[in-house]
């Protein structure tokens, strides 16, 4: 009850007044509640960019392949996603069917800075590297980010885990997921191939 109140009686001082914010979050919990306004401030401040730089005259949307899409920074407060969770996610999507209208949807991007931006700041993390070295941690993302599908032009603020997922099965990833009953559509599916990797086929 008092976390719920908390978050409550945050979320409103910032939409009340933004610039109190960070007293409200610091009178709630020092360290714990740090972390949960820098999440809410991310997200609406990506929010406010969207709907400002959207491009409404251009005759079709833009379509960004999989391969050059990574994690912002910033996305859920600095974590990277858990390859353990992108892998469970990906067992219960699959067992009720994918729709990439699912994925596209309320999805928000940064396009990431050109690279003649990139070399005036010498402590600016390029998205490629940065995701690359994360993933690397984690066993089950360890080839999410290999050649030729490390270049991330832009990076994401939504959706992240199910944008790992589909790298996983981009990258040929190990993930060795038992074979599955679809039951709404009668269905037995294999989402991983004898050798334990993810595949489409």
């Amino acid at each position: 009850v008092c976390v719920c109140v908390c978050v409550c009686v945050c979320v409103c001082v910032f939409f009340l007044n933004p610039c109190g914010f960070s007293t409200a979050v610091a009178a709630c919990a020092p360290f714990a509640w740090t972390a949960v306004a820098a999440s809410i401030m991310s997200l609406n401040k990506a929010s406010i960019w969207r709907i400002k730089y959207r491009d409404m005259k251009s005759p079709q949307k833009i379509r960004i392949r999989i391969g050059n899409m990574g994690v912002h920074e910033c996305n859920g407060s600095g974590v990277y996603p858990a390859g353990i969770r992108c892998r469970d996610l990906c067992i219960e999507v699959l067992k009720v069917g994918f729709l990439k209208e699912e994925f596209t949807h309320a999805l928000v991007a940064v396009e990431e800075k050109p690279n003649s931006e990139i070399r005036k700041s010498s402590d600016y993390v390029p998205a490629s590297e940065y995701n690359r070295a994360e993933s690397l941690h984690d066993e089950f993302l360890r080839t999410c980010f290999e050649e030729p599908h490390g270049n991330v032009q832009y990076k994401l603020l939504s959706h992240n885990h199910m944008q790992l997922v589909l790298r996983a099965f981009l990258t040929k990833a190990e993930w060795k997921a038992d074979p599955m009953e679809q039951k709404r559509l009668e269905n037995r599916i294999k989402p991983c191939n004898e050798q334990g990797k993810p595949s489409a086929n």
